[in-house]
């Protein structure tokens, strides 16, 4: 297992909390490095950050991914429908 953390004060904090390997930098960064392969990516709240989130995408499929492997991809959806009603009932400007 590893992890790529840019901000200089969560890598400090992961580094604390875990086991893993972890590398402090940008993806454009690892990928200049020596790295493995994984049969798993996980982007938790990272895609919508990028500015050509298709390219990130073929870039870890041919260059991070197994083949097969598998990438979990986790954004936020502030417009929902379920948000609205809760923005609505608070009266909240959006």
């Amino acid at each position: 297992t590893a992890g790529i953390e840019p901000n200089k004060q969560l890598y400090e904090k992961a580094l604390k909390k875990s086991d893993f390997n972890i590398f402090s930098g940008t993806f454009k960064e690892f990928l200049s490095t020596k790295h493995d392969k994984y049969a798993v990516v996980n982007m938790c709240a990272v895609l919508e950050h990028v500015r050509d989130a298709l390219g990130l995408l073929k870039k870890i499929e041919r260059d991070i991914l197994l083949p097969k492997g598998i990438i979990c991809i986790d954004v936020p959806n502030d417009f929902n429908q379920l948000q609205q009603i809760i923005n609505k009932s608070k009266k909240d400007a959006w």
